[in-house]
Order: C-alpha cells, then sequence, then structure tokens
C-alpha cells in the first residue's frame, strides 16, 4: 500500500469515529457525484419544523407533568390537612 491510501484510510477512519460510527462501517472516499446528489436531497421546509415545534412545546407547556391518578392522590392526601387549617 502506498502513503497516499494510508493516510487516506486514517482520515475516514478519523470520521467515521467523529460520527459515531461502528467500526464494522467503512466510509468510501468522498466523489463529486455524492456531493452533487446530496445538494439535490430536500429534508423539508424549516418554517414548517419550526411551528411543529413550537406547537409541540405549547402543548407540553400546557400539559401537567402529573398523571391524573397522581394528581388525584395528593388532593386525597391534602384534605385532612386543609380541614385542621380552618
Amino acid at each position: 500500500m502506498c502513503r497516499g491510501v494510508k493516510k487516506d484510510d486514517k482520515h475516514r477512519e478519523q470520521q467515521r469515529r467523529a460520527l459515531g460510527l461502528h467500526e464494522a462501517v467503512k466510509l468510501l472516499p468522498e466523489s463529486s457525484d455524492d456531493a452533487a446528489a446530496a445538494s439535490f436531497v430536500h429534508f423539508g421546509d424549516s418554517k414548517a419544523f419550526a411551528r411543529n415545534w413550537q406547537k409541540k412545546r405549547k402543548a407540553v407547556s400546557a400539559s401537567s407533568i402529573f398523571s391524573s391518578a397522581a394528581v388525584a392522590a395528593a388532593r386525597k392526601k391534602e384534605m385532612p390537612f386543609a380541614l385542621h387549617r380552618t
């Protein structure tokens, strides 16, 4: 193996580790065809992503972190103390 090939292999190995891929996964050399194909990939509208994220965030914020059963049990436990305070 020539020195250039070893250097390229080492670089791809470092990239694989940086990506957190398993050692059984072998990265191929980069090609201009791959770059061109990747430029045409469309993952969706970023504005739609932001809207959906905001809706989900609002729903999470509005919901209780406790289940209804836990809230009911806590209220039952609070009742005797509430009666003693008055």
